[in-house]
């Protein structure tokens, strides 16, 4: 039984060499199906996170357009006011015009001129007459 005995040692040790490679392999998998799960778990992560800058995107596009619209509409607004504008800016006196107006309102203004009130009249005529006297 000696041949036997070595047959199967030999056989031992192709199973043990078996069964290591498998533990090996399983091991490897194993850290291949963690590394995937952590993977897998980044890129879910990065997909949400995407979702949201993608979302916040859309809603910033949206106020910018909603700006411009609403900036667009007062633009527009002021168009329409600028005829109605130059119309009562033509009655609007020119600053010429109006610096000959302000004169002759200064030449006639009893403050700017030296014309006398009537109160005035009647003391310098009182005062006339009692100096005659």
């Amino acid at each position: 039984m000696a041949f036997g005995e070595a047959d199967d040692s030999g056989l031992r040790d192709i199973v043990r060499e078996l069964l290591d490679r498998v533990k090996g392999n399983s091991r490897r998998i194993r850290d291949v199906e963690k590394r995937s799960n952590s993977m897998e778990s980044n890129l879910k992560s990065i997909e949400d996170r995407l979702m949201d800058l993608e979302k916040k995107e859309v809603e910033d596009i949206e106020k910018v357009k909603d700006g411009l619209d609403e900036l667009l509409m007062r633009i527009m607004k002021v168009e329409n006011k600028i005829p109605k504008i130059k119309e009562r800016l033509e009655d609007v006196p020119r600053r010429g015009e109006f610096e000959e107006v302000k004169s002759f309102v200064d030449l006639f203004s009893p403050l700017e001129t030296e014309f006398l009130t009537e109160e005035e009249v009647k003391r310098l005529i009182k005062e006339e007459f009692q100096r005659r006297k």
